[in-house]
């Protein structure tokens, strides 16, 4: 990815002609709990009336869900439409910047998809847009907009360190460049080191930064606001979306603030439940330590309520795929230390060597993904996992194997119990000869990892 490549100029080209002034942005950032602040802020102004248009990452099942416009994801019919009338405009700017090298004119997925969902809110006269940065701040492809409504900053954390840095500190400032003059940057309460960086940035760009009361502040009667999506952390998301919409509505829209509508907000592929006959998976994005523990607390607790209501026994195995990273061992800590009976890991492909479409790579022909490759990385989890079943000291261990994609991964958890014809048959380089997992009467799977197995299960699993 061409992280630092410039885009401050995409106001001035002929495909918005300044239009993109008129748009009203709310513009977040940070590392954790963006896409759940987003979320929340989209369903408070939608409560509140007023037409929302939202990018988002990553996708769950396919690329088009990127784009949001009021509340769902954009329609096929309108995404094909106005993605028509871009290619053509970006081919005409394209002629306009001829000396630039082939791979320089040309915008790559997410600058595509950025420009597309922004000529849609234009095309659609949106009230307001809840934008969420792609990885960073400063040098962000969506760092374009020169009078963002409000600015956002979730809980930082260590990520994306090839292009932010190492520590906290140098993550505040990449993330707070894209706090704007004369314009509000509303955080939460960040540890010392990174707010003093966050205070300094503002002042430097001449913001205007705000930390967020808790949401506890926003009780009336006594009641607290009741929240749809499950986690003691989602509070402080909430928080900072409630601050951001009422900030939005004082300047925009003067009026009556409603946040009834956060308890009903959900996120696709968050604690999201796909039934079968005799399997339930508990599907979860979750990716790093903190998000992992609030998964197996999610977990434990709908599936202990599933089990005393059907009142038989059950098999429960954890389903997990994932780049290997540095943080993934601490990750897979927090996983080994739940009772799983079986665990299992795989690529996040339903066919081996071929990516969902949800995956960047699928439309990037210079990432290779090999089968060897993705093998490999396959077993370094299986690794890491035993590795952290023997600190922890385990007396209960589960059954831990590696197979080669999704259908395998099923054919060996779960097909005792369930009718898997629909699954895509393996192939040449996969084995079916390994034999099945002794199951019970019922088997409750948690999903989690990355975006594409949680999202290749609910694809196919909405099927049945």
């Amino acid at each position: 990815m061409d992280y630092n490549k410039d885009w401050s100029g995409l106001n001035d080209v002929d495909l918005f002609k300044g239009d993109l002034d008129q748009l009203s942005v709310i513009h977040v950032t940070g590392t954790k709990g963006k896409g759940s602040t987003c979320f929340f802020t989209e369903k408070i102004l939608q409560t509140c009336g007023f037409k929302t248009g939202m990018i988002c990452s990553p996708p769950l099942t396919e690329t088009r869900e990127r784009i949001r416009l009021n509340g769902k994801v954009v329609p096929r019919r309108m995404f094909a439409t106005y993605g028509l009338e871009v290619l053509q405009m970006l081919e005409k700017v394209e002629e306009d910047f001829n000396e630039l090298e082939e791979d320089r004119r040309r915008p790559n997925l997410f600058q595509y998809m950025m420009i597309l969902g922004l000529y849609i809110f234009l095309k659609e006269k949106v009230d307001v847009v809840i934008f969420e940065v792609f990885i960073g701040g400063e040098n962000d492809y969506s760092n374009v907009f020169r009078a963002p409504a409000v600015v956002g900053l979730t809980t930082l954390g260590i990520d994306h360190t090839e292009y932010l840095g190492t520590t906290l500190e140098s993550i505040a400032w990449h993330k707070s460049g894209i706090a704007k003059k004369d314009r509000p940057l509303l955080t939460l309460n960040q540890p010392k080191g990174p707010l003093k960086v966050i205070a300094l940035r503002t002042m430097e760009i001449e913001a205007i930064p705000y930390i967020c009361p808790p949401l506890s502040a926003y009780e009336t009667d006594g009641r607290a606001i009741e929240l749809g999506l499950h986690g003691d952390f989602q509070h402080n998301n909430a928080a900072l979306a409630v601050q951001m919409a009422k900030r939005w509505i004082e300047e925009k829209h003067s009026g009556r603030y409603d946040f009834n509508g956060l308890k009903d907000c959900s996120l696709p592929g968050r604690h999201q439940v796909v039934r079968w006959n005799h399997v339930t998976f508990y599907c979860d994005t979750a990716s790093n330590e903190m998000s992992v523990t609030s998964c197996k607390e999610w977990f434990h607790l709908a599936a202990e309520e599933e089990r005393e209501r059907l009142g038989v026994p059950v098999t429960r195995v954890l389903m997990f795929s994932m780049k290997a990273k540095d943080k993934t061992q601490g990750v897979l800590t927090k996983l080994a230390d739940y009772d799983f009976d079986a665990t299992i890991f795989c690529p996040s492909w339903m066919i081996a060597g071929t990516l969902p479409e949800a995956h960047p790579a699928f439309y990037n022909a210079k990432t290779k993904f090999t089968f060897e490759g993705e093998m490999k990385n396959t077993e370094k989890l299986k690794t890491y996992y035993e590795e952290a079943l023997d600190k922890l000291g385990k007396t209960k261990r589960p059954k831990v194997k590696a197979t080669s994609s999704i259908p395998s991964a099923l054919r060996w958890a779960v097909g005792t119990v369930d009718d898997l014809r629909d699954l895509p048959p393996l192939q040449a380089c996969e084995s079916d000869d390994e034999g099945r997992l002794d199951v019970a009467s019922h088997v409750q799977v948690m999903v989690t990892g990355n975006f594409y197995i949680v999202g290749e299960i609910v694809n196919h699993g909405s099927r049945f």
